[in-house]
């Protein structure tokens, strides 16, 4: 994207939850945006109610400068984030760009392994919330080369595949963990493809 086009940028939050995506406060320090809203979750009264595992919404498609799933796929059922990456590259402007976050496998691998012991957070980590709605348990995991080739395999162009720090609330602590970030671009000249692409994960 062009510095003018960046100027007023229009933001899709994909699985938003009830509040917004940290990642989005992140762009807002440099950017002017308008932010959209869609989330599975009736309770959470999103701008569009909107299971990224079926077809986007007909007004959702090609509009966006940027696609953000933080911490979403992770929820899934692991043979259906193929899909929901594909859809969410549709709802994608030619020239946008699609970020997504999702707990780092290697980085629970890692504190598993840990000789001094295992890290408290591993748990609600590598599965999420068991005691909330129905949509907070984890069904599947990611490492970073993974999850850069399942966007790849919807014919994407990974532009930024890296590791960070996100935040996660335990029982009354604070504590630090690893997330997998893929940013990735949609092109026009990747459009010619099967429009339901197998799964990398099978």
């Amino acid at each position: 994207m062009t510095e003018q086009e960046k100027s007023h940028l229009l933001i899709l939050d994909a699985g938003s939850g009830e509040g917004t995506s940290i990642k989005i406060h992140e762009i807002g320090q440099d950017f002017d945006y308008t932010l959209v809203r869609a989330d599975i979750n009736p309770d959470d009264d999103p701008d569009y109610l909107w299971d990224i595992t079926e077809e986007p919404p007909e007004d959702l498609l090609d509009r966006f400068d940027i696609v953000i799933a933080n911490h979403v796929l992770e929820h899934l059922v692991r043979t259906s984030v193929p899909r929901a990456i594909w859809h969410l590259r549709n709802c994608l402007r030619d020239g946008g760009e699609l970020r997504i976050a999702v707990p780092s496998m290697e980085w629970c691998a890692q504190q598993i392994l840990n000789p001094n012991g295992a890290n408290p957070v591993i748990l609600p980590v590598l599965f999420g919330e068991q005691e909330g709605d129905q949509y907070q348990g984890h069904k599947c995991g990611f490492t970073l080369d993974w999850l850069r080739a399942l966007i790849q395999e919807a014919k994407m162009i990974p532009r930024r595949a890296n590791q960070g720090i996100f935040h996660i609330i335990y029982g009354e602590e604070e504590f630090l963990a690893v997330e997998n970030i893929v940013v990735a671009v949609r092109h026009k000249e990747f459009e010619h493809v099967a429009a339901d692409p197998s799964s990398a994960l099978e």
